[in-house]
C-alpha cells in the first residue's frame, strides 16, 4: 500500500470511524518521500522507532472522528504491516546499509580543525 489516503481508508475499516482521522498519521509516517521519492523513505520512520516518534508527536489516542478513542501506536503499526509485512526495527534497516567513507569522517576532520 503507497498512498496515505488508502493507509487512513484501511484504518477506518479497522478501526472505526472516519477516514479524515488517520490521514495525519499516515502523512507524517510517508512525509520523507518528498525527499526520497522510493521506497527507501520508509527507512526513516518505517520502524518501532517511528512508531514511538509518533506517538510522542500525536500522542497516546486519537479520536476517530466520532468521539471514540484509538491508540495511536496501533494505527501506526497498521502502516508499517501494510507496507513492510512485519514490524521492522532500526537495525533491520540499519544493517542493510552500505557504509560509505564519508559517513564515518566528519569527527576526523573536525577534530585536525583545532589541533
Amino acid at each position: 500500500m503507497s498512498d496515505c489516503t488508502l493507509h487512513a481508508k484501511s484504518s477506518a475499516r479497522r478501526f472505526g470511524g472516519d477516514t479524515s482521522a488517520y490521514l495525519a498519521l499516515h502523512k507524517w509516517m510517508d512525509e520523507p518521500k518528498r525527499d526520497v521519492g522510493d521506497f527507501r523513505h520508509r527507512a526513516i520512520r518505517h520502524h518501532m522507532l517511528g512508531v514511538r516518534e509518533g506517538v510522542e508527536r500525536f500522542g497516546d489516542f486519537i479520536d476517530r472522528g466520532d468521539g471514540r478513542m484509538v491508540g495511536v501506536a496501533l494505527v501506526l503499526e497498521q502502516h508499517l504491516m501494510e507496507d513492510c509485512g512485519f514490524l521492522p526495527t532500526v537495525d533491520d534497516w540499519m544493517r542493510n546499509l552500505k557504509p560509505e567513507p564519508w559517513m564515518a569522517n566528519a569527527a576526523s576532520k573536525l577534530s585536525k580543525m583545532f589541533d
